[in-house]
């Protein structure tokens, strides 16, 4: 469903364990999906499809890759139709109603497990949140995803919100590098996307990191 080597790149840059498991199952038997919901899906796809396509002699080409053609696909080259430009006015969001760069690390995690659990408690609040970047592409759409991840304070658990940069912003090019640093604050909105509801930041900034 995610190409390939977004997916894998993305669920590299995640430190995915055990105790978000059991929140995981209940938000999709709710009808919402999380960013982690997403990831663990496509990482047992991308499994079965590398186990299924992968030639015999697949290891000798592998030890004579070269770091030139593992640089052809970056995000740079790869400018899919799919996603549509946001038509909305930047917003400076002077007012923040909830700022997790503010909490710890645990009251973190725990706000953003919040955010994904019950959804409508914060539609339309402006979140000001900072992580690491992360985005895959699906191959299927044309869609790029991106979001902020953050872990919890033992680092053993990651956890993120989606998030779509204003117009100001052109996709992909404009957006952060795998793993970068971000900070990041936008306004909170649930959508439907097939079956599920998922949670984003719409219309966001990407704020300088002033140390």
């Amino acid at each position: 469903m995610k190409k390939k080597l977004f997916a894998i790149m993305f669920l590299t840059a995640l430190v995915l364990c055990a105790c978000g498991s059991d929140g995981n199952k209940n938000r999709i038997k709710n009808g919402t999906k999380s960013v982690n919901d997403v990831l663990q899906e496509q990482n047992q796809k991308t499994s079965k499809d590398n186990k299924d396509s992968r030639p015999a002699d697949s290891d000798q080409e592998d030890e004579n890759a070269t770091d030139d053609t593992a640089s052809k696909s970056t995000p740079d080259e790869l400018v899919p139709a799919g996603n549509v430009p946001p038509t909305e006015e930047p917003e400076e969001y002077d007012k923040i109603d909830v700022d997790l760069t503010k909490m710890s690390a645990t009251m973190v995690y725990t706000e953003v497990y919040n955010m994904q659990s019950e959804p409508d408690n914060y539609e339309g609040k402006i979140v000001k949140m900072k992580g690491t970047s992360g985005y895959f592409l699906d191959e299927d759409t044309n869609v790029y995803y991106f979001a902020c991840v953050i872990q919890d304070a033992t680092a053993c658990c990651a956890n993120g919100i989606e998030y779509e940069l204003n117009k100001n912003y052109k996709i992909p090019l404009d957006y952060p590098e795998m793993d970068d640093e971000i900070t990041v604050v936008g306004r909170f909105e649930t959508y439907i996307e097939g079956d599920y509801k998922y949670i984003r930041l719409k219309n966001a900034n990407l704020l300088e990191d002033k140390g």
